[in-house]
């Protein structure tokens, strides 16, 4: 299960996007396709959120661009340096290389479920598919406490 979209992403992007820029000058694709791999494959930003993100970032001047073989590569300024360098804690975050095989055993769990739900929607056992239904808004429901809990 691939999570996509954009609201995650452009909740925390500037620092993650400069830091990985200050790595290696990338276009965007090339961006999109870093922040999925650090994610274990887990997430992966929309095109939607991530071509905004550089363009304010270069209208800030935390980031230059120039045109290479038809693509837009940016690289980082010494501003977008500084910048990074007042919020590391974001982009360290978001790069934990401890957190990725984390994320893949989750992704593959994911995976697995989805699988075992679909055989139980193909079983047309609506005893089946109500046990499912309810063992599922449980463990939602646990999932939302202990994120409650961690953020006291």
């Amino acid at each position: 299960m691939l999570m996509r979209g954009t609201k995650n992403y452009k909740m925390n992007n500037h620092p993650f996007t400069l830091s990985l820029l200050a790595e290696k000058p990338q276009h965007g694709y090339q961006l999109i396709k870093e922040i999925e791999n650090r994610w274990g494959g887990f997430y992966r930003p929309s095109p939607g959120s991530v071509y905004p993100t550089l363009q304010q970032l270069e209208e800030r001047n935390y980031l230059t661009s120039q045109e290479v073989e038809g693509k837009k590569v940016y690289s980082i300024t010494d501003s977008g340096e500084q910048l990074l360098a007042q919020q590391p804690s974001s982009a360290e975050t978001l790069n934990k290389s401890e957190e990725q095989p984390k994320l893949i055993e989750l992704k593959m769990t994911l995976r697995d479920l989805q699988e075992v739900i679909m055989q139980v929607t193909r079983s047309d056992k609506s005893k089946n598919i109500d046990k499912v239904l309810s063992s599922l808004k449980k463990l939602k429901k646990e999932i939302y406490l202990m994120l409650a809990n961690e953020e006291d």
